[in-house]
């Protein structure tokens, strides 16, 4: 028997098209009235997105190593991916910091691309636009979307939903590329019948396909909470060593105008000339020191929440990073695995300030311990594996 939140997922999408299969039915709407209505619903759904990723509970699947150094290099908030455990605002279910990257890319979808369809769908709009009729559509779309969402948190879709489905990005390329591609190519010749074709057999299917496709578990991706749980020995850490949030903070504000210079930090640099081209100098230099400042905010918070809560649980045969934030631990190590454990040296260790780096080498991967508090005390630790409990003070 088919689960009752299926059949719902499914009898929104086909309400969300409705109206426009009326409209191109019964109104004879043109190609531009269909332009504004998917291009208005595609906008709902980044939003509707934005609004369900960061609380997607599920772990994404693992991507590959070519495919990850991809994403640190150009996707916003990539190092938070990683991040295990979330935290609750209010009465809100928790917020995982590793979906961050995927919701701040979807916004800049929402920023840049999304606006720029918008103008090429209006060149359309002639002067027989069906307002009225096209508003009503609007309406229809946004309920769907609305009953879709509070549907997403009272039902808690969030628990099985990887941020992946939960932003529904397929969807929202498929609404786009269907508005302004297939429906503008046939815009001056085509008869409201094929029009009605494209929505009924076209969309309409799409949007059913892809409902039953978020309603499913996604059997690729698989759930490895246990797996790191047990590795976590039961009995007390002999030693406990802290990261230096204040250090560490303050490191990642000096390495700000370094960062920078490459993206996407760098497109502060780039909107300062552009402002400084169209509006003058002082224009110019006010976008700067306000793009400069955010960015070294935006920094240092993900620094702060990458790294700053980090404290290093030592068991007599295991190495276990755990985040204070989340009450999650991050990664676990055996010390059988450890080749050598030693403290980096750098150029700037006599300007930048708190403790260097601690390097925990093991077969083939390396860990950096940034801004430890006593590194020496942990590289003794870990080399001559004390019993006795030891505890990082300010």
């Amino acid at each position: 028997m088919a689960n009752w939140d299926d059949v719902t997922q499914e009898l929104r999408a086909g309400l969300t098209n409705l109206v426009a299969v009326l409209g191109v039915a019964v109104l004879g709407w043109s190609a531009s009235a269909l332009l504004v209505v998917y291009w208005v619903e595609a906008g709902v759904a980044l939003v509707r997105g934005i609004l369900q990723g960061p609380f997607a509970r599920r772990e994404p699947a693992d991507v590959s190593p070519e495919q990850q150094r991809v994403r640190d290099r150009y996707t916003p908030l990539a190092s938070w991916e990683d991040k295990r455990g979330g935290v609750s605002i209010g009465p809100l279910p928790p917020v995982y910091p590793r979906n961050m990257s995927a919701v701040l890319s979807s916004v800049l979808v929402t920023l840049i691309f999304w606006p720029i369809a918008g103008a090429l769908v209006i060149a359309t709009v002639g002067a027989k636009f069906p307002v009225e009729t096209v508003l009503l559509a609007i309406v229809g779309v946004v309920a769907g979307h609305s009953v879709g969402l509070i549907n997403y948190f009272r039902n808690g879709k969030y628990v099985e939903n990887t941020v992946g489905s939960a932003m529904s990005r397929r969807y929202t390329i498929g609404v786009l590329v269907l508005a302004v591609g297939g429906v503008s190519v046939l815009s001056t010749a085509s008869p409201p019948s094929v029009l009605f074709l494209i929505v009924a057999l076209g969309k309409l299917f799409a949007d059913l396909a892809i409902a039953r496709s978020e309603a499913s578990n996604d059997p690729r991706t698989e759930w490895d909470e246990e797996t790191l749980a047990e590795q976590i020995p039961t009995a007390a850490p002999t030693a406990v060593f802290e990261a230096n949030r204040r250090n560490l903070l303050l490191r990642a504000a000096g390495m700000a105008p370094f960062v920078m210079l490459i993206p996407p930090y760098l497109f502060v640099g780039i909107a300062a000339v552009f402002a400084g081209l169209v509006g003058g100098p002082v224009a110019g230099v006010a976008v700067f020191a306000i793009g400069a400042v955010v960015a070294t905010l935006s920094f240092v918070v993900r620094t702060d929440v990458e790294r700053g809560h980090l404290e290093y649980h030592v068991y007599p045969d295991r190495i276990v990073a755990h985040d204070r934030l989340f009450d999650e631990p991050q990664w676990s190590l055996a010390r059988t695995t450890v080749e050598e454990v030693t403290v980096e040296s750098s150029r700037l260790d006599r300007v930048r300030p708190g403790s260097r780096t601690v390097v925990v080498s093991t077969y083939g991967d390396d860990r950096r311990l940034r801004a430890l508090r006593r590194p020496k005390a942990f590289v003794g630790t870990v080399d001559s594996g004390s019993d006795s409990t030891v505890y990082s003070s300010d």
